[in-house]
């Protein structure tokens, strides 16, 4: 039986209804027959004939609205790769629904669910510091011996040379010259061994081994480190002069940048720069918080931040297991995903950012990431706003985009996804899932402005009358 179907029963069943009422009164009232009165319609009165569709209530106009909606959106979904989902919700009940179980690779769209659990596993009040230790305290200005320089797993140690270089918008960042100048203001101005970087919080492997790699070389994601400074990315970190790509230790590169650093402020370092764990019973110097977590996972969301997600990642593992790897980070979350109820069960990750082509997940799992958020909660309020800095900058653009969409995008070569909340002209919040896999093609502009119609489609829903509207209609 067709849904409209279904509507005409239920209109049938009403006018029984309101015929068996008519007789009951007759009975009740002692009467046997009722003569027949004189039509009129008193001023004021309901003029809206008993079998009006006015007189359906919304559980029954609904069903009308997810047709016009499937009506919609079915022809452009069928120019959509065949290896695509979409589903829309009103934040409860799902509304449309195209292969949403299907496990598809989600690109940038699974950051959702990395961000989403590490806000709550790690705790958005939680922060990464980096932490200065030394063979000793300063004494008259001096450390005698080495300045350890201990990673937290902060992402976002950035210079302002590094800054400088950045072609989009500025980073979130944790300052180095701030920290820097931290150093100073503490009386600093000798170390007479070396600056040391120690990066033992997480595990040596600085990569995702189902990435290509040129991810690291074209700086798609810097180098997984726990001490990690400007991306790891060689430039100077005063003029962002060089650019020669990733450091091969991270940890003596953040060193070295503290040095230089370090020395433009007149305090003298007589060792190199490298890397080495700090000793046990080492003398706290200074302590610099990171970002709390709930502003890196807006850094993952709104910048799309690839190196942000996989320390996070990483962190995640420590957490919960005492294992700072990624695997044991992406095995968390899966098994954090199953307690919250999520449909992950036949899903595959292989990172938390999304760059492997080896992830799968489905709409149905983004889509019950959302809804547990709703439209202003926690995680939904970390989505990118067309016109504003972060991946919808440069589409989506006019006031009523900006208004209304907040979303997560997604690219890889064979990849477009875009999952969020959309608040329609008529004032309703609908969260959308979208992930398109296009095969054998290149994934393109194309793909991008048909999820921009679904979502021009989606801005008038739902086409039926509010119950205002379709309340009865009075004259005089």
């Amino acid at each position: 039986m067709t849904r409209l179907s279904r509507v005409a029963v239920i209109l049938g069943a009403l006018t029984m209804l309101c015929s068996l009422a008519v007789v009951g009164v007759g009975f009740v009232g002692g009467i046997g027959e009722v003569a027949p009165a004189e039509p009129s319609t008193p001023s004021g009165a309901a003029a809206t004939p008993v079998l009006s569709a006015r007189r359906i209530p919304s559980w029954t106009t609904a069903p009308l609205a997810r047709h016009e909606m499937a009506a919609a959106l079915d022809p452009l979904m069928d120019l959509a790769p065949v290896d695509s989902c979409l589903q829309v919700g009103d934040g409860v009940n799902v509304l449309y629904s195209r292969n949403a179980e299907a496990q598809l690779v989600p690109a940038s769209n699974l950051k959702l669910l990395t961000a989403a659990a590490a806000l709550d596993i790690l705790g958005g009040d939680t922060t990464l510091d980096t932490v200065f230790l030394a063979d000793s305290g300063i004494v008259d200005g001096t450390i005698d011996g080495n300045l350890y320089m201990v990673g937290g797993g902060d992402p976002l140690l950035t210079s302002d040379g590094y800054q400088s270089i950045q072609r989009r918008y500025t980073l979130p960042e944790t300052d180095l010259e701030v920290i820097a100048d931290s150093l100073v203001e503490l009386g600093l101005t000798e170390v007479t061994g070396s600056v040391l970087g120690d990066a033992t919080r997480y595990d040596a492997d600085l990569y995702v081994d189902s990435w290509p790699d040129y991810y690291l070389t074209d700086g798609e994601v810097g180098s997984l480190s726990a001490l990690l400074v400007n991306d790891g990315w060689l430039v100077d970190p005063t003029t962002g002069a060089g650019g020669n790509g990733p450091a091969d230790d991270p940890a003596a590169h953040a060193a070295s940048v503290l040095t230089q650093l370090l020395q433009e402020r007149g305090v003298a370092v007589q060792g190199p720069p490298a890397s080495a764990p700090a000793p046990e019973g080492s003398a706290a110097i200074h302590t610099a918080p990171s970002q709390p977590v709930g502003a890196l996972a807006n850094d993952v969301m709104v910048y799309s931040d690839n190196t942000t997600t996989e320390l996070l990642v990483k962190e995640i593992g420590l957490k919960v297991s005492g294992d700072p790897t990624t695997d044991a980070g992406v095995r968390a979350i899966v098994e954090w995903s199953k307690t919250r109820g999520y449909p992950i069960e036949e899903s595959v990750l292989l990172d938390g950012s999304g760059l492997s082509n080896g992830n799968r997940i489905s709409c149905a799992l983004l889509a019950s990431l959302l809804r547990d958020s709703g439209p202003s909660g926690t995680l939904s309020n970390t989505l990118a706003v067309p016109g504003e800095p972060g991946t919808l900058v440069g589409r989506f653009t006019g006031e009523e985009w900006t208004d209304r969409l907040r979303a997560k995008t997604g690219n890889l070569n064979t990849v477009k996804s875009l999952s969020g909340w959309l608040s329609s002209r008529t004032g309703t919040d609908l969260d959308f899932e979208m992930l398109f896999n296009t095969g054998e093609r290149r994934s393109g502009v194309k793909d991008s402005e048909l999820q921009q119609e679904i979502l021009r489609t989606l801005l008038d829903h739902p086409i039926t009358p509010s119950l205002i509207e379709a309340g009865p209609i009075t004259e005089g």
